[in-house]
């Protein structure tokens, strides 16, 4: 009588691992445009941020900021490294800036662009926003030369 081996066989063991391969080839860029498209809301809710408090500043002084320092004097609101008028979000992921107007005191443009590995990370996407701008009016934009448009970039 012969005894039957437990285990499983070499081929058995091939097939599994070609499985997994096809499934990380397909999961892995998912995941990095995933994870991309996440960390731009870093960008998108600290132009909103600032925006918002540029608005009160307004409100309190007939003007708004020129510069980030003075925005943030009274509270820096988990901004870092703010020298003049730019500033890092608070993940550390754009390079915040503020442009003044052509009146300066009366209107305002806020860009967020990649920083660090979010650079990298932007370069590979198919729809790549290489900055996102938002003005005094409320008027949304990209900017840096990114293949994404407005709607592509902000939803």
């Amino acid at each position: 009588m012969l005894k039957r081996q437990q285990g499983f066989t070499l081929v058995e063991l091939m097939i599994v691992v070609a499985v997994i391969a096809i499934l990380s080839t397909v999961a892995i860029p998912a995941y990095d445009q995933y994870v991309t498209k996440a960390r731009r809301a870093d960008a998108k809710v600290a132009l909103m941020k600032l925006a918002q408090l540029q608005e009160a500043y307004f409100s309190n002084n007939n003007k708004y900021a020129v510069t980030l320092t003075e925005l943030l004097a009274s509270s820096a609101e988990g901004f870092s490294s703010i020298v003049g008028t730019t500033a890092q979000s608070p993940q550390n992921y754009y390079t915040l800036t503020l442009a003044p107007g052509a009146t300066a005191t009366r209107s305002f443009t806020l860009t967020a662009t990649p920083y660090g590995d979010m650079i990298t990370r932007e370069g590979k996407m198919s729809v790549s926003c290489k900055g996102l701008t938002l003005d005094s009016t409320g008027q949304r934009g990209v900017s840096g030369g990114g293949t994404g448009s407005i709607q592509d970039c902000w939803n």
